[in-house]
C-alpha cells in the first residue's frame, strides 16, 4: 500500500506541493503509518526510475522502494491493534513524533495475548506454559541488556535475529515478521517503576484459548476487559490511583492485572499515603475447622451458608478447599513467602493461600501439596453451573 502512496507523494512533491508530516495507510485488514521525514530524502533520489503511474514502476524501483519503508513504517493489524493504531495516530499528532505503546499494568494481559499471536506462536518447540517465561525475557530487554539478571529465560541474538534460551536450549523464530511488526508497536523494557510489579504477575498470564493454568481458574480476558470498560465510563479516566477494586472470587488476578492491587485479607496495605488493612469476608470455614491460629474477624460467609442446602458438586468443592486450608495452616511459611504475600493475619485469602502452598511445593520443605481433587471437584461443578448461567440469573 505504502509503495502506490509514495508515488502520489512524489507526484505532489514534484509539483512542489506541501506533504504532511505524517502518512498513512489504511485497509480492512491492517493500517501503517510512517513519518514523512524518513521517507522524503528517498523520494528526491535520482537513481529510481519512477514510473509514470503506480502501476508502472520497475521489479528494481519496486523491491527499492520496499527495502527502504519496511525500515520505516509501523504496521498495524486492525483485528487485533487496532486500538493501538489509533492512540499512536492521535500522540503523533500531538508529539510530532511516532512513540509506541508502553507495557503497564493496565495492558500487561492484552500485549501478553500479542505477543503470543505475533511472537510465541513462532518460536519452534516451546510448551504454551512457557510463553510467559519467554514473554518476560523479551519485554524485559532493551536489545543489548536485560534489566534483570535472575530471569527463567533469557534473550539473546544470533546473526542479528533475536532467539531465546530456556533451560539451556536455544529456540528459535519461525518467521520473524511478526516479531518486527510486535516492536515496532511497543515500547521495550517498561518503565522502572512498573518492571518488578509486572514480574510478580507472571501466574496471570494465561496461554490463549486455555480455561486454566497450572490449576489456576480465572475470569476469561474478555469478560475482564468489559468490566474494566464499565468501570471507566462510572469512575473516569484513570481511576485506578483513586479506587481499589475487590474481587471476591480472585483466582489468578485477572482483574487485578489491570491495576496495582492485592485482593485478600491483609495488614499494612500502603496506599494513598495511608496503611490499610483488608479484611477476608468470604471464608467459608470457621478457625476451629481449618486449624487457624487467631480468629477471623468476619464470620460473613459462614453465616451466610448456614441452613442452605449445597449441591454434592459445591459440597466437594468445598470439602476440597478445607482441606488445602488446613494443610496452609499446618505450618508456617519462611518470612520471604509471608512477607510476599502479606500473611500477617489468619484471615487470608485463596490467593494467598494458593500462593503460599505452590511455594512450599517448590521449596521441597514440605510434604507436596496436591491441588488435584480441588482442580477436579471445580471443574465438576463449573461443567454444571456452565448450562445454568441464565437459568440462575447471573445474566439478568
Amino acid at each position: 500500500m505504502f509503495r502506490q502512496l509514495l508515488h502520489y507523494v512524489h507526484v505532489a512533491l514534484n509539483k512542489g506541493e506541501s506533504v504532511p508530516p505524517f502518512l498513512a495507510v489504511i485497509d480492512t485488514e491492517k493500517a501503517a503509518l510512517m513519518k514523512s521525514a524518513d521517507v522524503l530524502p528517498f523520494l528526491a533520489k535520482k537513481t529510481i526510475k519512477w514510473g509514470k503511474s503506480a502501476s508502472q514502476y520497475t521489479q528494481e524501483a519496486l523491491d527499492e522502494i520496499s527495502a527502504h519503508i519496511g525500515t520505516h513504517f509501523v504496521s498495524f493489524k486492525i483485528k487485533t491493534n487496532e486500538d493501538e493504531f489509533i492512540s499512536t495516530v492521535k500522540t503523533a499528532i500531538q508529539s510530532g513524533d511516532i512513540i509506541r505503546t508502553q507495557i503497564t499494568p493496565d495492558n500487561l494481559k492484552q500485549v501478553f495475548d500479542k505477543w503470543v499471536a505475533m511472537v510465541g506462536c513462532e518460536i519452534f518447540g516451546i510448551r504454551e506454559e512457557d510463553y510467559a517465561l519467554l514473554f518476560f525475557a523479551d519485554i524485559m530487554h532493551d536489545g543489548t541488556l536485560s534489566t534483570h539478571a535472575s530471569l527463567s529465560a533469557e534473550l539473546l541474538h544470533k546473526n542479528g535475529a533475536p532467539v531465546f534460551s530456556l533451560g539451556g536450549k536455544m529456540v528459535e523464530l519461525g518467521n520473524k515478521e511478526g516479531y518486527r511488526q510486535f516492536w515496532a508497536i511497543y515500547q521495550k523494557p517498561p518503565k522502572s517503576e512498573y518492571r518488578d510489579y509486572l514480574l510478580e504477575r507472571r501466574d496471570s498470564l494465561i496461554p490463549l484459548d486455555e480455561r486454566s493454568f497450572k490449576g489456576a481458574f480465572y475470569t476469561p480476558v474478555h469478560v475482564v476487559d468489559i468490566a474494566y470498560d464499565k468501570l471507566t465510563e462510572r469512575l473516569g479516566k484513570n481511576w485506578q490511583k483513586d479506587y481499589l477494586v475487590w474481587d471476591m472470587c480472585c483466582g489468578v488476578g485477572n482483574l487485578e492485572v489491570k491495576h496495582s492491587n492485592l485482593t485478600a485479607g491483609a495488614n499494612d496495605i500502603e496506599w494513598n499515603g495511608k496503611t490499610w488493612s483488608l479484611v477476608n469476608h468470604f471464608i467459608p470455614f470457621t478457625e476451629a475447622e481449618v486449624g487457624a491460629p487467631d480468629r477471623f474477624e468476619s464470620d460473613f460467609m459462614v453465616q451466610y451458608l448456614t441452613g442452605m442446602t449445597l449441591s454434592p458438586e459445591a459440597l466437594a468443592v468445598l470439602n476440597a478447599g478445607r482441606t488445602l486450608w488446613q494443610t496452609y495452616f499446618a505450618h508456617t511459611d519462611v518470612r520471604t513467602v509471608r512477607d510476599e504475600y502479606k500473611l500477617n493475619r489468619p484471615d487470608v485469602g485463596w490467593y494467598q493461600i494458593r500462593n503460599a502452598l505452590r511455594a512450599r511445593n517448590v521449596s521441597g520443605d514440605t510434604a507436596p501439596v496436591n491441588f488435584g481433587p480441588f482442580e477436579s471437584a471445580y471443574q465438576t461443578l463449573t461443567d454444571k453451573l456452565r448450562p445454568q448461567v441464565f437459568t440462575l440469573g447471573f445474566l439478568r
